[in-house]
């Protein structure tokens, strides 16, 4: 069983003319893409500037050897804040027989294998104060980030090894549900699409975006796969980062080219315009 597993189903529609159906990301790739509320905690809801939301996802999110099928790398490990306490609350893409595993007040604990994709969680942390740290501990990575860090910093990314193993993180204040949480998706082409999600994991349905010459255009579709919103936004193909401006939030992603198959990924978090 996975932790209190809330999915926010964001699929990013890119849509741009001239997109061939074949060449993008197809709904059934994302919707492959498990989500799970973790039966450890419950999911109570939060609303206090000491609260903040926080995404890991971990894999092969790059890979430098071309046409080699990756053996399976551990990522069990744990997620543990200095000062105050942490709720994991959903696990994305984890493989059957890994799970959230039981930690103490201020800990999210989990058993992760992958192979050529990546696993994640998502994660409530109520911080004793911005200068708390959280520690992240696997087999083969530790890194450790100030409270402040995580909020100021936006997406970030680690590499682990030389052949393609990275750890990405990105946080987010307790605010408004409906205009923000996270993406995690594929890419294929110029096409991207991935799960909308919300602070808490829970699915919203699919963000979906096509890229031409640097300039995206993008569509938000609900889980009766019905257009909600739609907006524009920038590619840096050197930062491998984006930005798309919706029309109640903001989302900023990275992304990382294909190269062992055909199909590369991306994660990205949502913000309120409002509180920006």
């Amino acid at each position: 069983m996975s932790r209190s597993k809330v999915l926010f189903a964001l699929s990013f529609l890119f849509l741009v003319p001239g997109c061939a159906g074949s060449s993008g990301v197809a709904d059934s790739e994302v919707d492959a893409i498990k989500t799970t509320r973790s039966s450890l905690t419950t999911t109570d809801e939060f609303a206090s500037p000491g609260v903040l939301h926080v995404r890991l996802a971990w894999g092969l999110l790059s890979w430098a050897e071309k046409g080699k099928r990756p053996e399976g790398f551990d990522w069990t490990g744990s997620a543990t804040l200095s000062d105050g306490t942490a709720k994991l609350d959903m696990v994305t893409f984890f493989e059957k027989g890994d799970q959230a595993v039981a930690g103490e007040a201020n800990q999210m604990k989990w058993n992760s294998h992958t192979y050529p994709h990546f696993d994640g969680v998502i994660g409530t942390l109520t911080p004793a104060s911005l200068d708390g740290t959280l520690t992240i501990a696997t087999p083969k990575f530790e890194k450790s980030l100030s409270v402040n860090e995580l909020l100021s910093a936006g997406e970030l990314r680690f590499d682990v090894d030389d052949v393609g193993h990275q750890l990405s993180i990105s946080a987010l204040p307790d605010e408004n549900a409906n205009c923000s949480g996270f993406v995690v998706g594929f890419s294929r082409d110029s096409s991207f699409k991935g799960l909308h999600l919300s602070n808490l994991g829970d699915r919203l349905g699919k963000l979906r975006f096509e890229v031409t010459d640097g300039k995206i255009a993008a569509e938000v579709v609900d889980l009766n796969g019905e257009v909600v919103d739609s907006g524009e936004g920038t590619l840096d193909a050197a930062t491998h980062t984006f930005t798309i401006k919706l029309t109640t939030s903001t989302v900023t992603g990275l992304y990382q080219d294909p190269s062992y198959s055909s199909r590369g990924s991306f994660q990205a978090t949502e913000r309120c315009n409002a509180s920006l």
